[in-house]
């Protein structure tokens, strides 16, 4: 790689590291999709159902990704409903519930990241 390569990925990763960094913060809301095993369902705000689907989706997942077939799952249905007299409303549901986001790997990457555009 010429250093010239180098210079425009080190601007890129400065341009973009900040949002990266708040893509793989913590969220709280419904399951966003890929790796189910990066959500965990709020026992109070999801029933039985949706945690058992969740266990199943994480074992399911982690069954494919050591054979190479990963497929995510994200199922939420979303509905937009307009009314001539409300405002426009969105319904959304989840098929694990609600719960918290959390990408630790990706996080650990943008740290990784984070370090050698200190060191740079």
């Amino acid at each position: 790689m010429t250093d010239e390569q180098i210079a425009t990925l080190v601007r890129f990763a400065r341009k973009t590291l900040p949002v990266a960094e708040n893509f793989f913060t913590p969220s709280y809301g419904v399951f966003l999709g890929g790796d189910p095993r990066n959500f965990t369902p709020d026992p109070e705000r999801s029933t039985e159902t949706e945690r058992q689907r969740h266990q199943e989706a994480c074992a399911k997942w982690q069954w494919e990704a050591g054979n190479l077939k990963l497929t995510p799952e994200s199922k939420s249905d979303c509905t937009h409903t307009s009314h001539p007299t409300k405002a426009p409303a969105t319904l959304t549901r989840s098929q694990f519930g609600l719960g918290t986001n959390y990408d630790s790997k990706g996080a650990e990457l943008c740290e990784k990241v984070k370090k050698i555009l200190e060191s740079r």
